[in-house]
Formats: C-alpha cells, structure tokens, sequence
C-alpha cells in the first residue's frame, strides 16, 4: 500500500512539474512572438516613410520659395509641370532620360551657356524686363550620383524660376536657393541644369562652406555628396 502511495505521490509530482514547465514554454513563446512581431512592424514604418518621401519626382518653384513642392509617380509628370507643358514626353525613367541626347537637348535648347567674366559683362545679353520673365525649368537634383534615384525609388527634385541669361558671375546672382527644402538637405549626389543655367554647391546654408565651381551638370558632387546645403544658380 505505501509502494502505491509512493507512486502516485511521485507521479502527481511529475505531471505538476510537467505542467509548469509548458506554461513556462508557452508563455516564452508568446512572449518571443510578440517582441518580434513588434519589431517587424517598426521597420516596416521607418522603411515605408523613407520610401513615401523620396520615390516620387517632384517640382517647386523659386519665384514663391513658401509653396510646398508638389510631386508626382514619374518623372514624364514631373518634366511636364516644370516645363510648364514643354516637354510631355521625358522618359518616366531618370536613368533613361538622362541618356536620351534628345530629352537633353529639349532641357538646354540653347546649347552651352556662354561664360562671360564680370569685367566685360557689358558685352552680354541684357536680362529680360520684369514681366517678360516667365519662369521655366532650371534645375533638377538627383538623391544619387550619376542622375539616379534613391535605394527605394528615383526621386528627383526639379525647380522652376526666372530663366538664367548667358553670363557667369553676374552680382547679384540670378538666382539662389539660401537652405535646401525639407528632405534634400545634405541628401542629394547629382544635378543638372536647364534652360542654360550653371548651378554652384555649397556645404552649408547660405552660402557658407566647401563649394564646387559653377557647372551645368555634375554626375557626382565628390566630396560634397550628401553635404550640400545651398546653391546658387547664374
């Protein structure tokens, strides 16, 4: 009688101890569940703000710096709002738009911009009164080098202004862009000038800083890349 007793005293031991150790396991597993399913749902959040805000193409105005950018899927959309309707058939890749001879000679219909140094800018093209000057294209920037988009989408940023004329190093410049908008500062490798416009990079706002010299194009700002903070455009 007291083996019997024995037994089951150790058999009731055996299956309370069984008991708690798979609570134990299944409040680990639920636990383990819950952590990672939490974390999961933060990356998802931080990678679909990234990719809300910089894979679109998008197009703001210098002559009302206020106005928020207003953007678009593709790149054709985009090309055609800052052109003002100009140019509707730009390829809705960057990439490809970027390589097409055609496209870029529709974005610079005038050829080189004629550089002309301060001292003789007498000679040069008299700007264009007030109400002749109707804004158009005169700048587009890329997140990447060589005029791509960013790791989640090709977004570009294009500005319309007053039209450049054919001189460099005019006083005051033509046009300037003081702080980059929100997004873009210190997070652009490229740009590319329209309508004959060049376009100086300078590291920090206002003006300040490293800067690069006067080019209608860069492929790669170098040391520069993703430190740009403001720009002037002749």
């Amino acid at each position: 009688m007291r083996t019997r007793l024995q037994i089951m005293l150790l058999a009731s031991v055996a299956i309370v101890t069984f008991g708690s150790l798979a609570s134990e396991a299944e409040t680990i597993t639920t636990t383990t569940t819950t952590v990672t399913t939490t974390t999961s749902g933060s990356e998802n959040q931080v990678r679909a703000s990234t990719v809300a805000n910089k894979n679109r193409h998008c197009v703001m105005s210098l002559s009302q710096p206020d106005n928020l950018p207003v953007c678009f899927d593709t790149f054709t959309e985009a090309m055609a709002t800052v052109t003002k309707g100009k140019i509707t058939d730009a390829p809705a890749d960057v990439r490809q738009a970027m390589r097409s001879q055609a496209f870029l000679n529709k974005m610079n219909p005038s050829g080189t911009k004629k550089i002309v140094d301060i001292k003789d800018k007498g000679a040069s093209t008299p700007p264009a009164s007030s109400n002749e000057r109707i804004d158009v294209h005169v700048l587009t920037i890329w997140c990447d080098n060589n005029f791509t988009g960013c790791t989640f989408g090709d977004g570009s940023l294009s500005f319309s202004g007053p039209p450049c004329d054919d001189t460099l190093f005019t006083e005051p410049p033509e046009k300037t862009i003081p702080s980059m908008p929100s997004g873009w500062n210190d997070d652009f490798e490229s740009f590319a000038g329209a309508n004959e416009c060049f376009a100086q990079v300078f590291e920090h706002t206002n003006f300040i800083g490293a800067s690069l010299p006067f080019a209608s194009r860069r492929g790669d700002l170098g040391v520069l890349n993703d430190q740009v903070s403001s720009i002037i455009l002749q």
